[in-house]
């Protein structure tokens, strides 16, 4: 059913939208994260199940989490491009370190015993290392993708948020090693790409993102997610 969704896209196009889609989902998820660290047990209970999608809150019946969709995109990119295998195992350990709090939080707010000794903080923290090790295993993915130019302007796009949860200067770090001659090909790439698709206005319509200023970083600014 993936397959056929897509097949009426060529394999550049392709590649391209799934790396757009997965990129846009796990910037969701990253925010949400976020919120985790402030918000009260029931808060962190539906930020959870917002996550992974769980039928038991009312609010999330009938809608995918967030994982998911990282997991439909994932499979979508494997089956009509053969890359990215090993994303779908760091979607299944997001999965695991999703359910585990979720769990433990249902049932104290539900009163029903749960036998375990270990906070809320320390279950969340393998979420919180799975969505860093997610990026880093997405890079290898992206670079071999460097002609997708929906890719390229998702992280263009996304730039500011994946700086502010993963470090400064990580998406530029990442663009730099597909075009060290500077950002100018990068944006080059961009507008090539969806002109030979036919879809110029789009760049016309973004024309004030794709000339905001962006500078690759030095060395000692480099700052990219370790798996």
């Amino acid at each position: 059913m993936i397959a056929l969704q897509f097949s009426q896209f060529e394999k550049g196009a392709t590649k391209g939208l799934c790396i757009e889609f997965v990129l846009h989902e796990y910037a969701k998820a990253l925010a949400m994260a976020e919120k985790l660290t402030s918000a009260s047990p029931a808060g962190i209970l539906i930020i959870l199940e917002k996550l992974f999608h769980c039928s038991v809150n009312p609010e999330c019946i009938n809608q995918s989490g967030i994982v998911d969709k990282l997991c439909f995109y994932c499979e979508a990119l494997v089956q009509t491009s053969k890359i990215g295998e090993h994303l779908l195992d760091t979607i299944d350990e997001l999965r695991n370190s999703t359910c585990k709090p979720r769990a433990v939080l249902a049932r104290q707010l539900r009163s029903i015993p749960y036998c375990t000794s270990i906070s809320i903080d320390a279950l969340l923290q393998p979420l919180n290392q799975g969505l860093r090790t997610f990026f880093a295993r997405l890079i290898p993915v992206i670079y071999s993708c460097a002609e997708c130019e929906t890719a390229l302007f998702a992280l263009l796009e996304l730039r500011k948020t994946f700086n502010r949860y993963l470090g400064a200067k990580t998406v530029e770090s990442l663009l730099q090693q597909l075009f060290p001659g500077g950002p100018h090909l990068l944006r080059q790439a961009i507008t090539t790409g969806y002109s030979r698709r036919g879809f110029s206005d789009f760049c016309q319509r973004h024309e004030m993102l794709l000339e905001e200023e962006l500078v690759w970083p030095r060395k000692e600014e480099i700052c990219v997610p370790q798996s």
